[in-house]
């Protein structure tokens, strides 16, 4: 009997230290979620690097963060020849809509941390789908959730086609799907207004190619700073923090001091000097610093 008492004390115990664990916040999972621009693989959801999220690059970033309880990463690899805001197997909503039901649900804490389109992906996500109650903000590098004044003109210039096509925007030397949707008309199309969570805009400033001259105001070689800053109207903005323009809600301009690539205060004022390629990296940068790994 004494025995038997023993061993029902004993399941009872494991019973309660099974619902404790269970219940515990060490069981919750803080992931970064990453959204590559247009150029990169549509192999679907990784944890492991499939395009420029990387380590190390030319620009000199090391990505600081490691596995701690920020560790946990997640590459939303998408067909980035088509629209970001369409559906469909290897279309950027519905890969990034599993990423945020698998990743931003339950006890899960979440960042997102996206560039250029990637960042256009996200916005609609936010603006059709509502802001997941688990993402605590999300880090936007040379967002073209605004669109690129390139790209306006490869919809209606022919002859600028081959510099398109050499940047990567455009396929047999003719603006793919991506390349429409990022019109920067089109890209202002749907609300931009509904993110409950703070939108970190990260701009660059690199402007020497033909293709510069044809881009309002400062900008990083395909993205200007009325895009990449948040800016509510597409135009000739020379700074990230100009109070004469209206923002969309929730986007701030971040300028990190810390990184491989420091802001440049002194000219195109909140951005740095790092074209858009080179966006990326610096992004990783500021996600590093806003976790306190730099």
């Amino acid at each position: 009997m004494e025995n038997l008492l023993k061993i029902k004390k004993g399941i009872w115990g494991s019973l309660v230290l099974l619902l404790i664990l269970a219940t515990s916040p060490a069981f919750a999972v803080n992931y970064v979620i990453y959204v590559h621009g247009k150029g990169s693989d549509s192999s679907g959801l990784a944890d492991t690097n499939n395009s420029r999220w990387g380590n190390s690059d030319s620009y000199g970033a090391a990505h600081k963060r490691r596995s701690t309880a920020w560790g946990a990463s997640r590459f939303v690899n998408y067909d980035s020849t088509q629209d970001p805001r369409t559906s469909g197997a290897t279309r950027a909503q519905t890969k990034l809509a599993s990423a945020i039901s698998s990743y931003c649900t339950g006890s899960n804490k979440c960042v997102i941390i996206c560039h250029s389109a990637g960042c256009y992906a996200t916005e609609y996500y936010l603006a059709t789908q509502g802001t997941p109650a688990n993402l605590l903000y999300v880090v936007a590098g040379a967002s073209a959730a605004g669109g690129s004044s390139v790209a306006d003109i490869g919809t209606t210039a022919t002859l600028i086609s081959p510099l398109l096509q050499l940047l990567g925007w455009a396929v047999a030397g003719e603006p793919n799907n991506m390349t429409k949707a990022l019109k920067t008309g089109t890209a202002r199309s749907f609300n931009h207004n509904t993110s409950k969570v703070t939108i970190y805009s990260l701009a660059g400033h690199k402007s020497s190619q033909p293709a510069a001259t044809a881009i309002k105001g400062e900008d990083d070689k395909l993205v200007n700073f009325s895009g990449a800053c948040g800016y509510t109207q597409h135009g000739s903005m020379t700074n990230c923090n100009d109070g004469s323009n209206a923002k969309y809600t929730k986007h701030t301009s971040y300028c990190n001091s810390l990184g491989a690539v420091p802001c440049n205060t002194s000219k195109g004022s909140g951005a740095y000097n790092a074209d858009h390629s080179g966006m990326q990296p610096v992004a990783r940068d500021a996600l590093d610093r806003l976790l306190g790994y730099l």
